[in-house]
Formats: structure tokens, C-alpha cells, sequence
């Protein structure tokens, strides 16, 4: 998996770097903001090569049953960097600069630490040969795939988003951009718990235990609107101090409250639907989450860009995505319709005679 990375991770970097210029006059990134645009750009593309690593390393420790252990490696990281990126920002006056800094030292951090956790576990050692595995294409094409394209239409909304609110000002693009840097970690524990729950699914179904396949989708998806239910109320009540801790820009403070006081509850639907929606990626059930996610996104795109028009106001497409966020309380539907026919079809196959 690391050196199919170091493919197309080092290919996504040269696009992102020739093509920094465009993305600036896309975006319209005023004369004085650009080449300061265009080399964030193009560092921060350099180093998220460096991210693999202890990505990576949580991914495997996941897969083979240390779920605790990915789980603490995934966490400490992202919040060492958060942490490290406020305290060489503010405190060092870095400021953007801080960014690149902070995401190469926790990558090169998180990866010593993902290979003594591996070693730790059994997974690896020093001096361990790996060679090429035929197969790993086949997890590329069957996960990797779905779960890329995911995550490249959640980067095209956010680039359509953004072009969407652009005429609005910088404050709203800015306190925009605020909120969903809030959103992506607030969402964060739908990944692993969406993760945790495709790893137990898999394990039952290559035991042979099929009835218990529905009980442990319904038990994952119970359980994520517990978590998210709490983190929807607490967001929402502290959303004005949220936005002042995460820029220090008034107006783009006061942009990234409205949008959370308008979408934070319905985080109580949108986590337990990622959860699923990840499910989905990890049981052969890609094809329908990747249309499930462009159904959302691009309704988004569409209509929120619609309702900003005719309402001339940017608040349009913050109550646009709290619609579609409640919305795609379907996705519990489909998914759960997947599992069954995946019950349905396994039981079948292990009745056929030989």
C-alpha cells in the first residue's frame, strides 16, 4: 500500500503544484494574498505525502484487530498537530507558515510511533522484507477506489462551496472555511466508528456467523447516535466560543457561529449516515456509497447555490446543508438494505451443496 502511495501520492502533489496558480486565479485570491497562496499550496501538498505514514500504520493496526491502539494513533496526531499548530502560530508568530511545519514533524512523529505500535503488536520488525502482493491492487479497486472518490467529491464540495459563497466577502468564505475545519473533526469519530464496525462485520462474515451481521450494524448505528447526539448539543451551546478559539478574526468568527447554529444539530443524523456510508466502503458496498455521496453533494452544490441566489444572503446554503443533512437519514435505509441482502446471500451460499 505504501509504494501505491508513493504513486499517486507523488502525482497528486505535481498536479496540486503546477496547477497552484490556477486554483488562486479560480478563487479569485486577491494580488497581495497570492504567492503566499500558491506556496501554502504547494508545501502543504509536499508534506501530506509524509501523512501516509502513520495513517498507514493505523489502518493496519485497525485491520488486524488493535482497534484501541489505531484509534490512539489517529487521535494523538491529529491533536498534537492541532496543538502544535496553535502554539508555533501564535506563540512563535509563524502564523500560516505554522501549517506545513506542524504537519511534517506529527508525520514524521505519528510514523515512529505506527511502526513501534506495529512492533509492539507483532505486525512488523526491522528489516522485514516486503514484497509485491498482487492482491493489494484488488483492495485498491474494491476499497480504495470508493473511499478516494469519496473523499475527492468532499474536496470538489468544498471547492464548489467556497465558490458559491465567494461573492459574499472573505469573512464569509473565511468563517465558512472555520466552520468546516470544526465540522471535519467533529465528524472525525464517524470514520472510526464507521471503521470499528466494518472491521467486526468482516470478521463475522469470514467466521461464518451471518446471523449476527444485522445485530452488529444496528448496534454501530445505535451507537454512533448516542455519541453524536452529545456532540451535536454540546457544539451548538458552544458554538460562539468554538469559533473565537479557532480564528481570531471577529467577522470571520461571527460567519463560522451562524453556521454552526444552524447545522450542529442536525449532527445527530449526519454521524450516524457516515458511519454507515464508511460500513459500506469496507463490505464491497462502494458503488453505492460513492452514489449515495454525490446524491448529497451535489444536491448541495445545486440547490444551496440556488437558494444563495435567490435569497442573496450566503445563510442559504448553511440551511441548504442542514436540510440535506436530515435528509440523508435514508442512507440508514439503504445500508441497512445492503447488509440484509449481504445476510441474505452469504446464508445462501454456505447452505449451497458442494
Amino acid at each position: 500500500m505504501t509504494k501505491v502511495w508513493v504513486v499517486l501520492g507523488a502525482s497528486l502533489t505535481v498536479v496540486l503544484s503546477l496547477g497552484a496558480p490556477g486554483f488562486a486565479h479560480l478563487f479569485d485570491v486577491s494580488d497581495t494574498a497570492r504567492a503566499e497562496f500558491v506556496w501554502f499550496l504547494r508545501w502543504m501538498s509536499v508534506v501530506s505525502l509524509l501523512g501516509s505514514g502513520p495513517t498507514l500504520c493505523a489502518s493496519a493496526l485497525r485491520g488486524f484487530g488493535f482497534a484501541r491502539q489505531g484509534l490512539m494513533l489517529t487521535l494523538v496526531s491529529s491533536f498534537t498537530e492541532v496543538a502544535l499548530v496553535a502554539w508555533l502560530g501564535l506563540g512563535t508568530g509563524l502564523g500560516i507558515n505554522s501549517l506545513p511545519v506542524a504537519a511534517a514533524v506529527c508525520a514524521l512523529a505519528g510514523t515512529s510511533a505506527g511502526l513501534w505500535l506495529m512492533r509492539r503488536a507483532g505486525l512488523w520488525r526491522p528489516g522485514q522484507r516486503a514484497p509485491w502482493r498482487r492482491e493489494v491492487l484488488g483492495h485498491v479497486r474494491s476499497v480504495g477506489v470508493p473511499v478516494g472518490a469519496t473523499l475527492g467529491l468532499i474536496s470538489f464540495y468544498s471547492l464548489a462551496l467556497l465558490w458559491v459563497l465567494g461573492p459574499y466577502g472573505e469573512a464569509t468564505v473565511a468563517g465558512f472555511s472555520t466552520a468546516s475545519s470544526v465540522q471535519s473533526l467533529i465528524l472525525m469519530p464517524g470514520i472510526v466508528l464507521g471503521s470499528a464496525t466494518a472491521i467486526i462485520f468482516n470478521q463475522l462474515r469470514g467466521a461464518g456467523a451471518y446471523a449476527s451481521l444485522g445485530v452488529t450494524y444496528r448496534g454501530g448505528i445505535v451507537l454512533s447516535f448516542a455519541v453524536f447526539a452529545a456532540i451535536a448539543v454540546v457544539t451548538f451551546f458552544a458554538r460562539d466560543a468554538i469559533a473565537q478559539v479557532m480564528t481570531g478574526d471577529t467577522d470571520a468568527a461571527a460567519v463560522a457561529s451562524e453556521y454552526l447554529g444552524v447545522v450542529a444539530l442536525t449532527y445527530a443524523v449526519q454521524g450516524p449516515v457516515l458511519v454507515a456510508l464508511t460500513l459500506l466502503e469496507h463490505i464491497g458496498g462502494g458503488r453505492l456509497a460513492v452514489l449515495l455521496n454525490a446524491v448529497y453533494f451535489g444536491g448541495n452544490v445545486v440547490v444551496g447555490g440556488w437558494v444563495c441566489a435567490a435569497s442573496d444572503s450566503p445563510h442559504g446554503m448553511y440551511w441548504t446543508v442542514a436540510v440535506f443533512n436530515m435528509v440523508g437519514a435514508n442512507v440508514l435505509v439503504a445500508a441497512g438494505a445492503f447488509v440484509n441482502k449481504q445476510v441474505r446471500r452469504s446464508t445462501l451460499a454456505e447452505a449451497a451443496p458442494l
